[in-house]
């Protein structure tokens, strides 16, 4: 389900290994000594964040199509589990700005970056969840009505997790 050329990552792995596939896809061997990426924190943690966040959408642009239930409620409980982990993903991004943002306050002596980040991050909030609510009523009621507002959650948060790691470079 990956573009030709891009590595199926398994998600059973730990961070570390799936973010050392996904750094060296061409298949060169890993060496710690030698890649200066790895060695550091940041850009340990941000290729443990990479691999992360993005093997398990990397696989599809509709969450519910990573889901192998053949009912609703297997479905809804798949979704049920991605949005934690999607929820958990924005968090940890969040975290990583919010670390980035004290230190330009600081680097700048305003208290400005911090307060825009939670700002921002209190309105994607309540963005996601009108949005979700609007994708739920298109569904007038029906039964699929909870599968479609989970995917859109989980859609949103991975869109989030995305921008608030693209101002970490």
């Amino acid at each position: 389900m990956w573009a030709i050329g891009r590595p199926r990552l398994d998600l059973a792995k730990p961070a570390v290994d799936c973010a050392k596939e996904l750094l060296l896809s061409d298949g060169e061997s890993f060496d710690a000594e030698k890649d200066s990426t790895m060695r550091t924190p940041t850009g340990f943690l941000v290729a443990a964040m990479a691999a992360t966040l993005l093997t398990p959408f990397g696989a599809s642009a509709d969450p519910t199509m990573e889901c192998d239930g053949t009912s609703q409620v297997e479905i809804s409980q798949c979704l049920d589990e991605t949005l934690a982990r999607a929820d958990a993903a924005v968090d940890e991004a969040f975290s990583f700005a919010l670390t980035s943002a004290a230190e330009t306050d600081e680097a700048t002596g305003r208290a400005s970056v911090v307060p825009a980040l939670y700002a921002s991050q209190s309105a994607w909030e309540t963005f996601r969840e009108s949005q979700c609510d609007y994708v739920g009523s298109t569904y007038g009621g029906g039964s699929g009505t909870g599968v479609a507002i989970l995917a859109c959650r989980i859609t949103e948060a991975r869109a989030r997790t995305t921008e608030l790691m693209s101002g970490l470079d």
